[in-house]
């Protein structure tokens, strides 16, 4: 591991050490993402003893967690490459920025890969199981398919079907098809309702859920559905959303025909 990073991030933790609070738990926290949000971010972890670990996140530090005293990096290449690489894999391009900063207990970073100082690791989820809570201690538990989903479907779009990713659940927008004009529209929301109730009530791991501001798309929706990162491989989203469409459709005919 690079020992400029290790140096940089203890040197930060010392520097503002006197204004930090006791009662958290402070890591420096440099992170690689894509500017353009396609792809999970690369993060990298380090206590005031210079242990560090790395970890391949859905989310940044900035959005899920308190962050203090940001700083420039100006050592990132040998990062940079690194995270062009793990996108690679996936056939994603990306465009990558870096930054530092202290991040501030609760730990909130969801990990789907996870190396580094075992003592480290160990710590963190010893204190997120206390809480009830599963970030770090997911990389423990996800299988490689469910990985490769996040990877390949992360804030995307595919046939009518948006994932998109937080903390440690997977979001799943149904598109409403443009060829409905917007009466036929307003009906199929209003509908969807009664329709997203009964999926909750025969899928027991969905859950409700709504439009995140930084889902970012101006689509309209049937609904927006939420499960566990862990669950994924226990729906067919494709068969699910084929199904809605299909009712909504004879609805719509239903309705011409009948109004």
């Amino acid at each position: 591991m690079n020992n400029d990073l290790i140096l940089k991030g203890v040197g930060h933790l010392r520097k503002y050490k006197e204004k930090l609070a006791d009662e958290f738990d402070h890591y420096f926290c440099m992170t690689v993402k894509d500017t353009n949000n396609g792809f999970l971010t690369l993060n990298y972890i380090i206590d005031e003893e210079g242990r560090i670990i790395k970890i391949l996140s859905v989310d940044t530090p900035k959005d899920v967690m308190s962050c203090l005293y940001p700083t420039e990096i100006n050592f990132g290449d040998e990062f940079i490459e690194e995270y062009k690489n793990k996108a690679k894999e996936y056939e994603i391009a990306v465009n990558p920025e870096i930054f530092g900063v202290i991040v501030q207990s609760p730990f909130k970073l969801t990990a789907l890969e996870t190396e580094g100082d075992e003592k480290l690791i160990k710590k963190i989820i010893f204190k997120e199981r206390l809480r009830g809570d599963k970030y770090l201690a997911l990389s423990e538990k996800i299988k490689k398919d469910q990985k490769d989903f996040v990877c390949r479907n992360y804030k995307k779009e595919t046939d009518g079907i948006y994932y998109f990713f937080y903390l440690n659940k997977m979001h799943v927008a149904f598109f409403i098809p443009e060829k409905y004009n917007f009466d036929e529209k307003s009906i199929l929301v209003a509908s969807a309702k009664i329709y997203k109730e009964k999926l909750i009530s025969r899928y027991p791991e969905l859950e409700s859920s709504y439009k995140i501001p930084s889902m970012n798309f101006k689509n309209h929706s049937y609904c927006v559905l939420k499960t566990d990162i862990e669950n994924i491989g226990n729906f067919d989203f494709e068969s699910i959303y084929s199904e809605m469409k299909n009712f909504m459709e004879k609805l719509i005919i239903f309705i011409d025909k009948n109004a």
